[in-house]
């Protein structure tokens, strides 16, 4: 995953963000802005599965700043069960 830190173009106008890696040692870099290599970072319609590679489970808030009651979603025995908190 990237984090966008600026914006620029190149020799032939192709404009290309300035990103940040998130998932490493921070390394900034450059890409296209192409459809072809880029895509959104939220999905546009709604998933019917999710997959949760997190051992200690999924936690759900009531509010979107990650504030509220908060559900901790577990998988027991190949189905999702809630646990509150």
């Amino acid at each position: 995953m990237f984090k966008v830190i600026g914006t620029a173009t190149a020799k032939n106008g192709v404009k290309r963000y300035k990103v940040e890696d998130l998932n490493g040692k921070g390394t900034i870099g450059y890409i296209t802005a192409n459809s072809d290599y880029v895509a959104p970072l939220y999905y546009a319609k709604k998933q019917s599965k999710v997959t949760v590679i997190n051992p200690s489970g999924l936690n759900a808030y009531s509010k979107s700043g990650l504030t509220g009651n908060l559900v901790n979603h577990q998988l027991y025995a190949n189905r999702v069960t809630p646990r509150p908190r």
